[in-house]
């Protein structure tokens, strides 16, 4: 019988965790340096690569779900702001046609994702989530709600258009005033957790635009709420813009409008230094009088172009006056529209970036979660064993007293009474080291810190990103902990944690310094051939 299950579990396959591990234990850690070595400044290999360490070292080692299952595969830039903040006008500029409705009431009430295709096409929310060309399927969790107000337009784009192939524009519905307290306060008011959604597309995308409009240049309400949570340590994506500059009548207006703003942000951003804040407006061809607001074209044919009033009829001898719809000089935030347009087209590269950002913050998430299960793990069985010795104790020692009395022909009163008393005693260190046990589990749940700082004592009070890792991490263990037994929590042998540590130390950073010498950061290195944005996005991700 034993040899005939020896030549069953030879012809079995292997379970594919094994296989996984088995690869990754025989690659060793010479292979990784090996390929960092010879690492290709190819921006396309690194992207494979980072997939290929997602797949192979990370997914077998997730045990509390901290790396996501999906990732994106095209650059991503999201737009957010109040109602009528500009943002569906900037986005038919930077597209050269007039896509998305504007209008001074909100026009709009979910996410539509806008990329630029051969063909014109349009998804719905739950066949675009079940696409995984576009790889939005983790977002099914959030309910039928917010799939009924999610959809992609894809547009055949004139060739002047702003916006490349291969990226996405994301237009989010305005922002309301009313604070949302609370996970069912956010569900009554749209039907799904809108700072969730946005936190998950602000952490997928590559820049952030959040645009104020003049007539409210406050955070208050969800704007506050999605400063504050949802795009919390995500300050190197976000772009802050004061939009519709040329609503002004006087310059004092500008400035009062800018102050406040800078006044009401300086509430959320607790340091001393403001971000920058561009000011700027979305180019329109109809002028009006005074204060009156300008009108976007209504653009007939959908290759017309968006020009811009303050480009059209001005003279350089009235540079300083304007257009006739403002009474302050917009030639300079005309230029920083630009910079704006430019900081958008520079996602493809940003993307390479965020992709090896997030790759090394998944594996030294997993890599901390996996010593702290460790941790856990051998606590636990410091306890059983504990356990498992007073038992052993309990079956020697009682005997052993039991007969020591008949050997000393004792009375057998006090015989009794010494066996009695021995194995009342072994009993009751028994029984509480059963307690223990069981106790141990919520003791374990309620103080991670402790496990934490003793793993990482010579870091924990000098490395502050080390800090915040583990406070983004700790809830996701306590939820995932709170469903387990001490004898299921996993265990990851020590090679593993060898092997992941490599390619934190190694890998990732010659990933980060291939990106770096593509953009020609470094000195001595040249910028990719070509000056114009577009050309270099093109050349990274060819349509």
């Amino acid at each position: 019988f034993s040899c005939y299950m020896v030549y069953r579990a030879l012809l079995r396959p292997p379970p594919r965790a094994v296989v996984q591990r088995i690869r990754l234990l025989t690659r060793g850690p010479w292979a990784l340096c090996r390929y960092a070595s010879t690492m290709d400044v190819d921006l396309n290999r690194i992207e494979n690569r980072a997939e290929e360490i997602y797949t192979d070292v990370l997914a077998p080692l997730d045990h509390f779900g901290l790396v996501s299952k999906e990732r994106a595969h095209l650059p991503m830039v999201m737009l957010l702001g109040n109602h009528s903040a500009g943002k569906s006008s900037f986005i038919n500029y930077i597209l050269c046609q007039k896509e998305q409705e504007t209008g001074v009431a909100p026009t709009d009430d979910g996410f539509t994702v806008i990329s630029r295709g051969d063909h014109q096409a349009d998804q719905d929310g739950p066949s675009l989530l079940s696409d995984p060309k576009w790889a939005f399927g983790e977002l099914k969790s959030y309910g039928p709600a917010f799939m009924n107000h999610f959809k992609l337009k894809q547009r055949v784009l004139p060739d002047h258009t702003l916006l490349p192939y291969d990226m996405m524009l994301v237009d989010t519905p305005g922002m309301i005033d009313t604070p949302l307290k609370g996970e069912m306060g956010r569900r009554d008011n749209r039907g799904y957790d809108f700072l969730k959604v946005v936190r998950w597309f602000a952490e997928r995308s590559d820049a952030i635009l959040l645009l104020f409009d003049p007539n409210n240049p406050g955070t208050t309400g969800e704007t506050l709420d999605v400063l504050t949570q949802s795009l919390a340590d995500l300050d190197h994506k976000m772009l802050l813009i004061l939009n519709k500059v040329d609503q002004f009548d006087q310059a004092h207006d500008f400035a009062r409008a800018y102050g406040s703003l800078c006044w009401n942000l300086a509430k959320v951003i607790r340091r001393k230094d403001i971000p920058r804040i561009y000011t700027m407006f979305t180019p329109t061809t109809k002028r009006s009088q005074g204060q009156a607001k300008p009108e976007l074209l209504n653009l007939k044919q959908p290759s017309e172009q968006v020009v811009s009033a303050a480009d059209l009829g001005v003279d350089e001898t009235s540079a300083e006056t304007g257009p006739s719809n403002s009474r302050i000089p917009l030639r300079d935030f005309n230029r920083t529209r630009d910079e704006v347009v430019a900081e958008i087209l520079k996602a493809p590269q940003r993307r390479m970036d965020n992709i090896v950002t997030t790759l090394g913050d998944a594996a030294a998430r997993v890599h901390m979660a996996c010593r702290v299960s460790n941790a856990i793990r051998a606590g636990y069985r410091k306890k059983v064993h504990t356990y498992y010795a007073v038992a052993a104790t309990s079956s020697v020692v009682g005997p052993t007293v039991l007969g020591s009395c008949f050997y000393m022909g004792l009375p057998l009163s006090v015989t009794a009474a010494a066996c009695f008393s021995t194995f009342c005693a072994l009993g009751g260190l028994t029984w509480m080291s059963q307690n223990q046990i069981k106790e141990h589990r919520e003791i374990v749940i309620h103080n991670l810190d402790p496990i934490f700082r003793r793993l990482y004592f010579k870091q924990v009070d000098d490395d502050f990103d080390l800090v915040a890792r583990w406070e983004s991490l700790k809830p996701k263990l306590y939820k995932a902990l709170g469903h387990m037994e001490m004898d299921e929590v996993p265990y990851t042998k020590p090679a593993m944690l060898t092997q992941l540590q490599v390619i934190i130390d190694t890998e990732v950073r010659q990933m980060r310094r291939a990106c770096a010498e593509r953009r020609g950061v470094y000195p001595g290195m040249a910028p990719p051939s070509g000056s114009d944005t577009r050309d270099a996005a093109k050349g990274i991700f060819p349509p």
